[in-house]
């Protein structure tokens, strides 16, 4: 009996990892950007030249996402330049499942923060100055 439940087993392994061997997502990824993209030079993106919108409280929003960007298909990011004039922001908003990288390239400094909730008693902030990065 232990015999036959062991082979069992050892099938049931066996063909399960046949199975997650054929479906490699990242395989198909790999294949569709190089259709999408035969060259190297495909791969560029003028974020500059992407349309901007502004918030109204002093910050152009210019995005790339894969829909601007099909090479970003399948990493499961997108990126954004976000120009703040003085005394700008960002209005607060939340990213329920993702999260954000800040890289100063200009400027004095930018005053950061976020919470665990809304009624969190324990809120962070942090100036951010030119060449550091924080999630």
């Amino acid at each position: 009996m232990k015999a036959g439940t062991l082979s069992f087993g050892l099938v049931l392994a066996v063909s399960a990892l046949a199975v997650s061997a054929m479906y490699d997502p990242s395989i198909e990824v790999r294949d569709l950007r190089a259709e999408l993209f035969p060259n190297a030079s495909d791969f560029k993106f003028d974020l500059a030249g992407a349309p901007a919108s502004d918030n109204g409280v002093g910050a152009k929003i210019q995005g790339g996402s894969q829909s601007r960007f099909p090479a970003l298909n399948g990493l499961g990011v997108s990126y954004t330049l976000f120009t703040i004039d003085p005394c700008g922001m960002n209005l607060p908003h939340v990213h329920p499942r993702a999260t954000e990288l800040i890289y100063v390239i200009k400027g004095y400094g930018l005053t950061v923060g976020f919470s665990e909730g809304i009624l969190s008693l324990n809120p962070f902030f942090a100036v951010k100055h030119i060449r550091e990065m924080r999630s």
